[in-house]
């Protein structure tokens, strides 16, 4: 049963984690401890709220750009391209809509001429040339799709590690000038996560309190040190 039990800290706030176990701050002087709720700290934070909110905005962006470049896929890539960002764009000028209306009618057309051309069984030489230009066009704008999947994906890998690493300096900073405001030796995880895994089964997320009675409290201070230090940055 041992070897079928994986500790880990575990952090609520979509994917960042805290990375906060036991963590001892300078030379243990006094006995004194305190604790973390991380779970508080992780709902009640602004800082961690704000990291979700742009997190979660960023992916539906994402995600919403890459549907649009599905929908585009019978025009070129400079075309879809210019498709994809009038799509998104919010106020359109006059210009701007008959300009994406172009290039709607010209998707729509492109696609009912190669289905159609698919479906003829005489074609001419002139329709084998266009069908034989559509399906090229067709690969080429296959391979780019695949390309801008892989540029999504790591440009939101990306943003979850810059808000990641944003807030792990944060609560560094935040602990260490806890522990010197309140003469703490040791800073405690109040409840510690871990996964069961057995044979032929789901992983099962379970938990245990690491602090029973005692101790103080610093959560509170650390969610205001965490908030100060992300968002009002020091000019």
């Amino acid at each position: 049963m041992r070897e079928g039990i994986r500790w880990c800290a575990l952090a609520a706030a979509a994917g960042l984690a805290l990375g906060l176990a036991v963590r001892a701050v300078g030379q243990p002087a006094a006995s004194t401890i305190g604790y973390v709720d991380l779970a508080r700290l992780h709902q009640q934070s602004q800082a961690y709220k704000k990291a979700r909110e742009e997190l979660r905005s960023f992916g539906e962006a994402k995600r919403e750009e890459l549907r649009l470049h599905e929908v585009y896929k019978y025009l070129t890539g400079d075309e879809a391209k210019r498709a994809v960002e009038l799509g998104m764009k919010i106020n359109l000028t006059t210009e701007e809509r008959k300009e994406l209306i172009a290039l709607r009618t010209k998707n729509t057309n492109n696609s009912l001429q190669m289905s159609q051309l698919l479906q003829k069984t005489n074609r001419t030489p002139q329709e084998e040339r266009r069908l034989q230009e559509l399906q090229t066009l067709m690969k080429e704008r296959a391979k780019e799709l695949e390309q801008l999947r892989a540029q999504a994906n790591k440009q939101v890998a990306d943003k979850q590690q810059e808000w990641n690493d944003k807030l792990l300096g944060a609560v560094d900073r935040a602990l260490a000038q806890t522990a010197r405001e309140l003469n703490l030796s040791i800073i405690l995880q109040k409840r510690v996560n871990f996964e069961i895994r057995l044979p032929d089964q789901q992983p099962v997320v379970a938990g245990d309190n690491v602090v029973l009675w005692g101790g103080q409290d610093v959560t509170d201070r650390l969610i205001q040190l965490i908030d100060q230090l992300v968002l009002q940055p020091p000019q």
